[in-house]
Protein backbone atom coordinates (compact mmCIF):
# COMPACT_ATOMS: atom_id res chain seq x y z
CA UNK A 1 0.00 0.00 0.00
CA UNK A 2 2.88 2.26 0.92
CA UNK A 3 4.69 1.87 -2.56
CA UNK A 4 1.16 2.68 -4.52
CA UNK A 5 0.60 5.56 -2.21
CA UNK A 6 3.72 6.85 -2.30
CA UNK A 7 3.12 7.62 -6.55
CA UNK A 8 -0.38 9.60 -5.86
CA UNK A 9 -1.45 10.65 -2.56
CA UNK A 10 -0.33 12.17 0.25
CA UNK A 11 2.08 10.14 1.84
CA UNK A 12 1.86 8.36 5.20
CA UNK A 13 4.32 6.17 7.37
CA UNK A 14 4.42 2.28 6.46
CA UNK A 15 3.33 2.00 9.84
CA UNK A 16 -0.08 4.01 9.05
CA UNK A 17 -0.87 1.61 6.39
CA UNK A 18 -0.01 -1.55 8.07
CA UNK A 19 -2.29 -0.32 11.27
CA UNK A 20 -5.31 1.00 8.91
CA UNK A 21 -5.05 -2.99 7.87
CA UNK A 22 -4.92 -4.27 11.14
CA UNK A 23 -7.04 -1.87 12.66
CA UNK A 24 -9.69 -1.02 10.37
CA UNK A 25 -9.88 -3.97 8.44
CA UNK A 26 -13.63 -4.15 7.87
CA UNK A 27 -13.69 -0.58 6.15
CA UNK A 28 -10.12 -0.98 4.22
CA UNK A 29 -9.53 -3.38 1.27
CA UNK A 30 -6.62 -4.40 -1.24
CA UNK A 31 -6.86 -5.69 -4.26
CA UNK A 32 -4.74 -8.17 -5.55
CA UNK A 33 -3.39 -9.71 -8.71
CA UNK A 34 -1.04 -12.52 -9.07
CA UNK A 35 -0.02 -11.78 -5.35
CA UNK A 36 0.58 -8.40 -5.98
CA UNK A 37 -0.90 -5.81 -4.33
CA UNK A 38 -2.25 -3.29 -7.36
CA UNK A 39 -4.85 -0.98 -5.07
CA UNK A 40 -6.05 -0.52 -2.14
CA UNK A 41 -9.20 2.03 0.31
CA UNK A 42 -8.75 3.04 3.71
CA UNK A 43 -11.39 3.81 5.17
CA UNK A 44 -13.04 4.40 9.13
CA UNK A 45 -16.38 4.57 10.08
CA UNK A 46 -17.20 8.33 11.50
CA UNK A 47 -16.60 7.51 15.53
CA UNK A 48 -19.81 10.24 16.02
CA UNK A 49 -21.67 8.29 13.03
CA UNK A 50 -21.11 4.86 13.09
CA UNK A 51 -23.27 4.70 9.68
CA UNK A 52 -20.65 6.96 7.88
CA UNK A 53 -17.70 5.22 6.03
CA UNK A 54 -14.99 7.76 5.90
CA UNK A 55 -12.71 6.72 3.10
CA UNK A 56 -9.05 8.03 3.99
CA UNK A 57 -7.24 6.78 1.07
CA UNK A 58 -7.89 4.74 -1.97
CA UNK A 59 -5.45 4.46 -5.05
CA UNK A 60 -4.87 1.33 -8.00
CA UNK A 61 -1.57 1.26 -10.01
CA UNK A 62 -1.14 2.85 -12.98
CA UNK A 63 -0.96 -0.30 -15.27
CA UNK A 64 -5.03 -0.95 -13.62
CA UNK A 65 -5.89 2.52 -13.61
CA UNK A 66 -9.03 2.97 -15.43
CA UNK A 67 -10.19 -0.92 -14.96
CA UNK A 68 -12.54 0.07 -12.45
CA UNK A 69 -10.78 -1.07 -9.14
CA UNK A 70 -11.28 1.64 -7.09
CA UNK A 71 -14.98 1.48 -7.91
CA UNK A 72 -15.55 -2.44 -7.11
CA UNK A 73 -13.58 -1.40 -3.75
CA UNK A 74 -15.56 1.07 -3.14
CA UNK A 75 -19.04 -1.27 -3.35
CA UNK A 76 -17.54 -3.93 -1.97
CA UNK A 77 -16.46 -1.79 1.33
CA UNK A 78 -20.30 -0.54 1.51
CA UNK A 79 -21.68 -3.66 1.08
CA UNK A 80 -19.32 -5.62 3.43
CA UNK A 81 -19.64 -3.55 6.60
CA UNK A 82 -23.02 -4.21 8.01
CA UNK A 83 -23.41 -3.49 11.60
CA UNK A 84 -24.35 -1.11 11.63
CA UNK A 85 -24.92 -0.58 8.08
CA UNK A 86 -23.40 2.22 6.07
CA UNK A 87 -25.60 4.57 4.65
CA UNK A 88 -23.02 6.99 3.95
CA UNK A 89 -19.90 7.45 2.67
CA UNK A 90 -17.56 10.18 2.93
CA UNK A 91 -14.15 11.20 1.88
CA UNK A 92 -12.47 14.64 0.73
CA UNK A 93 -11.06 15.59 -2.34
CA UNK A 94 -8.98 18.59 -3.79
CA UNK A 95 -10.22 20.55 -6.32
CA UNK A 96 -7.77 19.20 -8.85
CA UNK A 97 -7.98 15.32 -8.33
CA UNK A 98 -10.20 15.01 -11.51
CA UNK A 99 -10.14 11.02 -11.17
CA UNK A 100 -11.55 11.04 -7.22
CA UNK A 101 -13.97 13.23 -8.40
CA UNK A 102 -14.94 11.17 -11.28
CA UNK A 103 -14.83 8.20 -8.82
CA UNK A 104 -16.97 9.20 -6.14
CA UNK A 105 -19.63 10.79 -8.64
CA UNK A 106 -20.04 7.05 -10.05
CA UNK A 107 -20.38 5.69 -6.94
CA UNK A 108 -23.12 8.02 -5.95
CA UNK A 109 -24.91 7.36 -9.81
CA UNK A 110 -24.33 3.49 -9.41
CA UNK A 111 -25.84 3.35 -6.16
CA UNK A 112 -29.39 6.19 -6.51
CA UNK A 113 -27.61 8.46 -3.90
CA UNK A 114 -27.43 12.29 -3.89
CA UNK A 115 -23.69 13.70 -3.54
CA UNK A 116 -23.24 16.97 -1.98
CA UNK A 117 -19.65 18.43 -1.65
CA UNK A 118 -19.00 21.18 0.75
CA UNK A 119 -15.40 22.74 1.64
CA UNK A 120 -13.99 20.98 4.75
CA UNK A 121 -10.24 22.01 5.38
CA UNK A 122 -9.65 25.07 4.06
CA UNK A 123 -5.52 25.24 2.33
CA UNK A 124 -4.72 27.38 5.01
CA UNK A 125 -4.63 24.66 7.39
CA UNK A 126 -1.95 22.67 5.65
CA UNK A 127 1.66 23.77 4.17
CA UNK A 128 3.60 24.35 0.58
CA UNK A 129 0.85 24.88 -1.56
CA UNK A 130 -1.56 22.61 -0.59
CA UNK A 131 -5.18 22.92 -1.95
CA UNK A 132 -8.17 22.86 0.13
CA UNK A 133 -10.08 19.87 0.89
CA UNK A 134 -13.83 19.13 -0.25
CA UNK A 135 -15.99 17.04 1.91
CA UNK A 136 -18.37 14.54 -0.68
CA UNK A 137 -20.53 12.97 1.25
CA UNK A 138 -22.68 10.24 -0.53
CA UNK A 139 -26.31 8.72 0.01
CA UNK A 140 -28.27 7.86 1.96
CA UNK A 141 -27.58 4.38 0.57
Amino acid sequence: MHRLAADHLDLNSEYSYVMFGDYFAETSVVAEANGEVIGFATGFRAPEDPETLFVFQIATGDAFAGQGIASEMLDHLVRRATTPRVRFLEATVTPDNDASTRLFESFASRWDAQLERQECYGADLFGSGHQPEFRFRIGPF
